[in-house]
């Protein structure tokens, strides 16, 4: 006879406390087998394959959170449990498995389901919609939809602020959730004070080693770094470092993208050994995680390519680039931000080996997506127009560069 299902979820409730979500696994699965699930309550079974599955992406083991989950909801609708336990949320989870694979399209149409279900239920402005509501923002802003998923976080942000105080972490979420996709579109000032206040209300409310400070320290370390404060930014990493690795795991998703961000700045600073060995890292681990066709590995390829660039190891960075764009085509298509960065890189390194004919066809390419998605007033669209103009310029086709700024400007070009 096996162990009680009550016991063994206290025991997984307990491990997730200790951090040992993995020991949490391996005994649930050696439970199960000894185990009758119809001798259990429905809701109680249910309840257990959601928490495994919350485990599993929890330690970036995303094929068996799926599987969990899908257990979960079948057995929730073969035992018609649905009064107990909520399928939305069930749905929400699997599609939040979903984008981590960059299974956007599955996921989106999971959250919508989700959705529809519980508006139908309990009605638009109930608080459970805007969990759902953040995550298919963060869906959109990961496609670079940045006006459909700020209207997102604003919707769910309006909901929670109905029924939550205004310093709960909750609202915290989604307000830094909300300065990212503001910082996406190039407001960054309006990011900047979204993210201050966010880190002042964390800090007022939340222990040091609470991993959603790690997040805000993250966010705003960015910000700094973007503005080429690298100091300030470097600062903010090792600070939100620090609060991670006494949470998870070297290779904790998490861990691994302040790594990069630290492996960015050290290139900044002219700390290029420390920078190449930590994106070689964070490299190895993301496809031991993800596989070779993820949006993560290709941004990590993508960050070596512009590290080999700035060595001038232009061979070194061709490869990578090239790498990074037949992934991020793979996953997201031809008109993705991303894609258009990664076009532009290209751009850029064709201009310095002197082959302006090639870098002129990417700089266009990267221009056209760039304003078609983020619009003309975008940082980055002017990068690339400012970027195509000066290899033309090096090319000696200085009026050309003028005559093409001013057609691309206009929306004329070719």
């Amino acid at each position: 006879m096996g162990i009680p299902l009550e016991e063994l979820y206290e025991q997984l409730i307990e491990l997730d406390k200790e951090g040992k979500q993995r020991e949490g696994i391996e005994l649930a699965e050696n439970a199960l087998k000894k185990v009758n699930l119809r001798d259990n309550n429905p809701f109680l079974v249910t309840k257990l394959f959601n928490l495994l599955g919350l485990f599993c992406v929890d330690l970036a083991i995303y094929p068996k959170a799926e599987e969990f989950y899908q257990r979960a909801l079948s057995y929730l609708r073969e035992t018609k449990t649905e009064n107990d336990f909520d399928e939305p949320t069930l749905l929400n989870n699997l599609a939040d498995t979903y984008t981590y694979q960059n299974r956007y399209s599955e996921a989106e149409n999971l959250f919508k389901k989700a959705l529809e279900i519980r508006q139908k239920k309990l009605g638009k402005n109930h608080l459970e919609n805007a969990t759902i509501l953040n995550n298919l923002a963060a869906l959109y802003e990961d496609l670079g939809r940045y006006q459909e998923a700020e209207g997102l976080y604003r919707k769910a942000l309006k909901i929670r602020q109905q029924h939550l105080d205004e310093n709960d972490p909750k609202i915290s979420l989604i307000l830094e959730n909300l300065a990212g996709v503001v910082n996406d579109q190039g407001r960054d000032i309006e990011a900047k004070e979204l993210y201050d206040h966010v880190l002042e209300i964390k800090e007022s409310n939340l222990s040091n080693d609470d991993p959603a400070l790690a997040t805000i320290l993250n966010n705003l370390a960015g910000w700094h770094k973007n503005h080429k404060e690298y100091s300030k930014a470097e600062s903010l990493y090792k600070r939100a470092l620090e609060i991670e690795r006494r949470n998870h795991r070297e290779q904790h998703p998490e861990v691994i993208t302040i790594y990069e961000n630290l492996a960015l700045t050290y290139s900044k600073q002219g700390k290029y050994l420390e920078s190449e060995s930590l994106h070689q890292k964070v490299l190895a681990i993301r496809k031991k995680i993800f596989g070779n066709i993820h949006s993560d590995v290709a941004t990590s390829l993508k960050n070596l390519g512009v590290f080999y660039y700035n060595q001038k190891k232009y061979r070194k960075a061709k490869k990578y680039f090239n790498q990074a764009l037949k992934v991020y085509n793979r996953i997201f298509g031809e008109n993705h931000p991303l894609v258009a960065s990664t076009l532009n890189d290209l751009g850029n390194l064709y201009t310095a080996q002197g082959g302006f004919a090639k870098a002129e066809g990417y700089y266009k390419k990267s221009i056209k997506i760039n304003k078609n998605i983020l619009g003309e007033d975008h940082p980055d669209y002017n990068t690339s127009l400012d970027h195509y103009a000066q290899s033309l310029r090096w090319a000696g086709k200085e009026e050309d560069a003028r005559i093409i700024e001013e057609r691309i400007r206009s929306n004329d070009i070719e």
